[in-house]
């Protein structure tokens, strides 16, 4: 049913996807994101985002990824998840160090994916600023394996640090402990660091995609790696297909372009105005494009993503999850 609204909202050409960066405090110092240099602004309250859920029903949003910063580093973050799960689909994206199993087993949005970086400890740790970072993380996301009901998986960023032999390393790891891996290029927006450079991205993932069936990235969405890595991606829909709801309630076009079009209290009208910019192809852009720029063939290469097998379903069977846009 959550996949028939987002037919209708393609068909009217209004957006279907909503990200929300539930904080902007993170408990690492990644190199490709600078929110944890910067002070934090006031974060909306419990009782704001039950106002954001009823303006995102009444716009017929799908698709909500909650992400920050660090989610989890918030204590009501599953309360927060609670509010939109019913209503949406609902992806969270984690660094995965707060994963306990406690918190695990009461997460209950559909999917949830940990930032994994390399299967080499040093180079994780070094990407993300901290010693232990890996360790954490790949305890979060055994948590994530065996208590969560969700589709619970990898998520990676492709820079020059971890390509090819870390990526390639990743893909094997998703293998052995039986989970889903999502990739997404790095971008400079956040920091600007030369963590780019990289050539033969779209070619080395594609061909990983027909022998890894772990690998759920698109088909469309893996073959412009190249293009975002040498002269960006043309025509971004962001504030079309898709837009931003930053931590203080300002609605924008990204999370990373905090040009004001409103806020929680005071939505804006969709579809926002055109952006020239070309520098990021994130998943939340690429893929939800892939369905508004969508021709049938593309649509069907998006099996992976929209339809992965789940460990368990929620009521503990085997069966069909919708996977994650973030």
């Amino acid at each position: 049913m959550k996949w028939i609204k987002a037919i209708r909202q393609i068909a009217f050409g209004k957006p279907m996807g909503c990200s929300i960066q539930v904080t902007e405090r993170c408990n690492l110092k990644c190199s490709m994101c600078g929110y944890w240099k910067a002070p934090s602004r006031k974060e909306l309250s419990l009782n704001d985002f039950e106002e954001v859920h009823d303006k995102l029903k009444d716009l017929k949003i799908c698709v909500i990824s909650l992400s920050g910063g660090e989610p989890f580093i918030r204590k009501d973050f599953l309360d927060i998840v609670e509010i939109f799960r019913h209503d949406f689909y609902t992806c969270v994206t984690t660094n995965g160090t707060l994963l306990s199993n406690d918190v695990c087993s009461n997460l209950k949005s559909d999917s949830c994916f940990v930032s994994i970086d390399s299967d080499i400890p040093e180079v994780h740790n070094r990407i993300r600023g901290f010693k232990g970072a890996w360790d954490k993380a790949i305890a979060g996301l055994l948590s994530l394996k065996d208590h969560y009901k969700g589709v619970s998986g990898i998520m990676s960023v492709v820079n020059n640090l971890n390509f090819p032999q870390g990526v390639n390393g990743l893909i094997n790891l998703a293998d052995s402990l039986d989970v889903s891996i999502h990739f997404q290029p790095y971008c400079t927006l956040k920091t600007g660091a030369a963590l780019g450079g990289v050539s033969d991205v779209s070619k080395f993932l594609l061909d990983r995609r027909e022998k890894h069936k772990s690998v759920v990235s698109s088909r469309p969405y893996l073959k412009r790696f190249d293009a975002a890595f040498k002269e960006g991606v043309k025509n971004c829909l962001a504030g079309q297909a898709f837009f931003d709801i930053q931590a203080n309630g300002d609605v924008t076009r990204c999370p990373d372009d905090r040009t004001k079009f409103g806020d929680v209290w005071n939505f804006p009208d969709f579809p926002l105005e055109k952006t020239n910019c070309i520098n990021c192809w994130y998943s939340c852009r690429g893929e939800i494009e892939s369905f508004y720029k969508w021709k049938f063939s593309k649509i069907l290469s998006l099996d992976r993503l929209m339809f992965t097998k789940s460990k368990k379903s929620f009521d503990g069977k085997k069966g069909l999850t919708v996977n994650s846009f973030s």
